[in-house]
């Protein structure tokens, strides 16, 4: 017969499910970058636009999913479990300096539940992000 399922099993099932959001982002973005390396530039304009014109993700979020990709403390295998399964926050993320970012994943700042309007009370002052001017960029 089939056991019936309790809490912890719904708690492990739920919980990997979530945390695959956050590494399928990161993949999505991996994919990005190795069809950059793999094609010619004709061909990687070729498959962005078409991305576009399917409506499956914009210029600007193959940008911000590329940098995700690309960023070594996100991509940290033992930090991977505590990313929030939000591409714009780990966007924002990618735009604290390494050590600063590394710190957060050690003191238990960033987590699943992580969102946009944490990071500034997590790190501090716009200052983290560079000029005002990108922090409007960032909100599109």
């Amino acid at each position: 017969s089939h056991a019936k399922k309790n809490a912890d099993n719904y708690l492990i099932s739920i919980t990997s499910a979530w945390n695959k959001a956050a590494m399928s982002i990161i993949e999505v973005g991996r994919q990005l970058n190795e069809a950059q390396n793999d094609l010619s530039k004709i061909e990687f304009k070729q498959l962005k636009r078409e991305l576009e014109d399917q409506r499956i993700m914009s210029n600007s979020t193959i940008t911000k999913l590329r940098m995700i990709a690309n960023n070594v403390v996100l991509t940290r295998e033992e930090n991977q479990k505590y990313l929030p399964p939000s591409y714009e926050t780990l966007y924002l993320l990618t735009r604290v300096e390494d050590d600063e970012l590394e710190k957060a994943f050690v003191n238990q700042q960033i987590s699943t539940e992580t969102q946009r309007n944490n990071i500034s009370e997590i790190f501090g002052s716009q200052k983290t992000f560079g000029d005002s001017v990108s922090l409007v960029t960032l909100n599109e």
